[in-house]
């Protein structure tokens, strides 16, 4: 039985890094349900469907499993691994993506922490006025 080519596989593994689900992915892109769990090659069509839809990955990689998956990221030295392994060194890269995000994402949120507090501050500082407000808002929406 063949194996899903390569370019399948990291689409995959680029899925699962943004949290993507099959159906979203194929009606997002305009490729044919089913076309990632069949084992065989992945079509130019489909290739080119996939990056013009997710601009951000890179080409190499895709094609290849070298290199880092997103466009413009920079491995540093430490973090090279030898080429003859390239599974360890996709979850590396992978990791380390990921763990950019992560940091991203924790600044956004002490940056919304930070804009709460102020309104609370705004608010008189009473924690009660808040939550009373925020339930009232909930309620009125339903």
């Amino acid at each position: 039985m063949q194996e899903k080519s390569i370019i399948k596989q990291n689409i995959l593994t680029y899925l699962r890094y943004k949290g993507l689900t099959l159906y979203k992915f194929y009606k997002d892109t305009g490729i044919t349900r089913g076309v990632l769990t069949q084992n065989n090659g992945m079509s130019e069509d489909n290739t080119t469907k996939f990056l013009d839809y997710f601009a951000e990955v890179s080409p190499e990689w895709l094609l290849t499993g070298k290199g880092p998956m997103l466009k413009g990221v920079v491995v540093d030295q430490c973090s090279v691994v030898e080429e003859s392994d390239s599974t360890v060194g996709m979850q590396l890269r992978f990791l380390q993506e990921n763990n950019d995000l992560l940091r991203a994402k924790v600044l956004l949120l002490e940056e919304n922490r930070l804009l709460l507090l102020r309104e609370i501050t705004r608010l008189g500082g009473d924690m009660e006025v808040v939550l009373s407000k925020a339930e009232w808002s909930v309620k009125a929406s339903d």
